[in-house]
């Protein structure tokens, strides 16, 4: 009797017999094997002033984002404390200004 109503709902839901047996031989993907995709990295947000500005804007970037503007910066830095006084200007200055 539970086969006859099984076979039942599955023709009205348009399986055959054949098709819901196959159906039940299919494996369904664990977890793991459903999350192939790589989680995104966190997001770290800071609250920034710009120069001229009493207004702090949030910039959000990942770690690695914040370490490459940080590396930046520096690098920014120390090169115009190095040319601090020496009269020279990079490819953007134009000589005698």
């Amino acid at each position: 009797m539970m086969l006859l109503g099984m076979t039942v709902v599955a023709l009205a839901l348009g399986m055959s017999p054949a098709m819901r047996a196959n159906a039940q031989d299919i494996a369904v993907p664990t977890g793991a094997e459903r999350s192939t995709v790589a989680p995104t990295p966190k997001r770290v947000c800071r609250k920034v002033v710009a120069t001229g500005s009493i207004m702090p804007k949030t910039i959000c970037l990942t770690q690695d984002d914040w370490h490459d503007m940080n590396a930046k910066t520096q690098a920014n830095a120390d090169e115009a404390l190095r040319h601090r006084g020496t009269g020279m200007c990079d490819i953007n200055c134009t000589p005698g200004s």
